[in-house]
Order: structure tokens, then sequence, then C-alpha cells
């Protein structure tokens, strides 16, 4: 019984044996990784290159890291070339370990093998695919890897090397003039969680612009860059507090803060009194006819040139509005959401479109319904009266 196993597996052995030699006589590959030993979301750059060695032949290659909930692998670049004299083609991926402990890397990789013949009949005009093509796929065994994963002194929203930066537009205005707060937020590493730098700050109105974020991905980690506008609104003097992040820097092995630094704003109330003489003087007879004299002198000398200007000026001054009116109608008629129509009342007027910007504010803060085609009415029409009283 054993003989007749041992021939049987010795036939089965010299079957095979032309589709084994073949498998490492055709192409050969090599693979680096980065490193072994690191920090959860310490980004590894993985790099594949695989050429084929018999000139004779066609083959295709397909390659990528097997999925596994503990790895977040992101494809950098495939990129076709020579290697050693005989094409090539290059896979990097960038890898981003999601839990502590040793992760085994595992690879799918398949070739793809065809002849002219095989060609020939697949031909279309089009650019060849190696899956829109007639091959023969055999899967190619890669020895895993492992990572080791340590797990980082503290959970923080930032892993890598990053910088805050705070800025205003102006640290003095006037009651209801807003200043406009910029965080922008730098660095290379792993994609931040979800960070929120909405100052939270009593009695001032904050109104959110969408966070402008640009992402690219590279051989050293995500390249991060995020912009985030805020618009300020209040009648009196107000502190920005500081912003603080605490994140963690696996290039030096330690953790760090971000914190900038609180901002003061100094606002000048609208004061009634300031507006009011409160000194009652009569003036005289002949104070009064001097007056009227220095004021006629001057209305005659510069009668003319008033009047040759005045329907200049009110012509620029028309079509100035007019465009402004315009342009002012046409973003509220296309403004997509609240939050737009909201940033836009607040940049225009915010005291006079003081009513419409609170129940737009309820919308996006408070969950409440609003209907925006209503809300576009009431702007456009100037039904929305303004506070002049508090």
């Amino acid at each position: 019984m054993k003989n007749v196993r041992g021939s049987l597996l010795h036939l089965l052995f010299l079957l095979f044996l032309p589709l084994i030699l073949t498998a490492r006589e055709d192409y050969d590959y090599e693979l680096k990784l980065g490193k072994r030993s690191l920090f959860i979301e310490e980004p590894v750059p993985l790099t594949f290159r695989v050429w084929r060695t018999d000139p004779g032949r066609i083959l295709f290659f397909e390659f990528a890291p097997e999925a596994d909930r503990r790895l977040e692998v992101k494809l950098l670049r495939e990129r076709r070339g020579e290697y050693r004299g005989m094409p090539s083609v290059t896979f990097r991926y960038l890898i981003f370990p999601k839990e502590a402990g040793e992760i085994p890397l595992r690879f799918r990789f398949v070739v793809k093998r065809t002849s002219e013949t095989r060609l020939r009949y697949n031909n279309t005009g089009e650019p060849v695919k190696a899956k829109a093509i007639d091959t023969t796929d055999t899967m190619e065994a890669v020895p895993p890897e492992t990572l080791k994963v340590a797990p980082l002194p503290r959970p923080v929203p930032l892993v890598g090397d990053y910088r805050l930066e705070v800025s205003v537009d102006k640290r003095e205005t006037a009651a209801y003039s807003p200043v406009y707060l910029t965080v922008r937020l730098r660095g290379v590493g792993a994609m931040p969680e979800k960070v929120d730098f909405t100052p939270a700050i009593e009695n001032v109105r904050v109104f959110a612009d969408e966070p402008k974020i640009d992402i690219r991905y590279a051989d050293d980690g995500i390249h991060y860059e995020g912009r985030f506008s805020y618009a300020l609104l209040s009648d009196h003097s107000f502190v920005i507090p500081p912003i603080v992040l605490e994140a963690f820097s696996y290039t030096k092995k330690r953790l760090y803060r971000l914190e900038s630094e609180k901002v003061a704003i100094d606002v000048a109330p609208v004061s009634v009194e300031t507006l009011v003489d409160d000194e009652t003087r009569p003036e005289s007879v002949y104070e009064t006819l001097e007056t009227l004299k220095r004021w006629g002198v001057y209305t005659l000398i510069f009668l003319c040139g008033y009047l040759s200007a005045l329907l200049v000026g009110r012509l620029r001054r028309t079509k100035t509005s007019v465009s402004r009116e315009r342009r002012f109608e046409r973003e509220v008629r296309t403004a997509r959401d609240a939050k737009t129509l909201l940033n836009l009342l607040v940049r225009t007027d915010p005291w006079r479109y003081l009513v419409s910007i609170e129940a737009l504010e309820r919308a996006i803060y408070r969950d409440d319904t609003v209907d925006l085609a209503k809300v576009k009415k009431e702007v456009l029409k100037g039904e929305n009266p303004s506070r002049t009283s508090r």
C-alpha cells in the first residue's frame, strides 16, 4: 500500500514538475518592508518589484497585501518599467497598523501567463489588459512578514509630526462686526482623528465654515493640511481660549502637545449717548447769521461743480449698488444649504439679517427644521426685520 501511494505521489510530482519549474524560471521578485517594529498608526512603506526573466514569455502580475481589519493599506503607485534589462512592475504600498501586537502581513500574488497566439485572438485595437485577455493564472507563494506593533503611551488624536497655527484678521472691532478666526493644522503621519476647533465662548456667536482638507499620500506617510475658518460675533470684548492638542511623534518616540496662545478681542460697543450732544448752549442771532453767510458763500462757490458731478456720481453709485445687489441676490438664490446661506448673511450684514441668521443657526446646531426656500425669500424681499434695541 505504501509503495502504491509513493508511486502516485511520484507520478503527480512528475506531472506538475514542468509547471513548478516554469513558475520560477520566467519571473523573479524582491520585497522590501520599510520596518518591522513600529507603533500603532505609524506608516510603513512596502515595495514589491517583479520582473520577467524569460524574454520569450508574456506575463502579467497582480500583487496586494491581504485584507486584515488590523491594518489599513493604501496603494501609492503601480509603475511599469525595466529592471535588469527586462520588463518589470513595481508596487508601492503604505501600511498603517491599527492594533498593538504581532500582526502577520500576508500577500496575494497572481501571475497571468499568455502567448502571442492568444493575444492575437484577443486583439481589439484597445490597450491590452490582463483581465481582458485569455491567460493562465497561478497563485504564487510569497513568504509572509510579521509586524511587531507597540501601543501608544496613551490614546491621542494625532500621530506624527504636526504643527498648529491660529490667526485672526483683527484684534479690535466694532460691536456685531465679525472677527474671522483661522486654524491651520499641518503635518506628516497618520490621518488625524476627527478634530473640531470651534471655540466655546460665552455670549459670543460662532459660525463655522466648511473645513478645507488637503491630503496627499507619500512614502513617509500622509501629508495633511486642514484649514478651519470661523466667524465670531459679539457686542462685547472677549477672549478666544487656547487650542490644545495631544500628539505622539513616532520619529522622536515621545508625546508632545500643540497649544496656541489665547487671543483677546477688543470690541467697541455702540453707545447711543456718544451720538447725542449733552451740552445745550443757545446760539446768538449774530452767530446764526454768520453761519448762514459762510454756508451761502461755500454753496455759491461749489454749486456748479457739485451739480455737474452730482449726476455722474449718482449714476456710478446706482450702477455699483445694483451690481452689488444683483451679486448678493444671485449668491442667496444659489446657496446650496443652510450653512452656505448662513456664512453669506454673516459676511454681508449680520445685524440686518439677524432673524434669518438665528433661524439658520438653530437648524444647523440644534437640528431644528428650517424652510431654506422661505428664508431665501424673506431675505430677498427684505422681510427680515433687524433688532434695533436690545
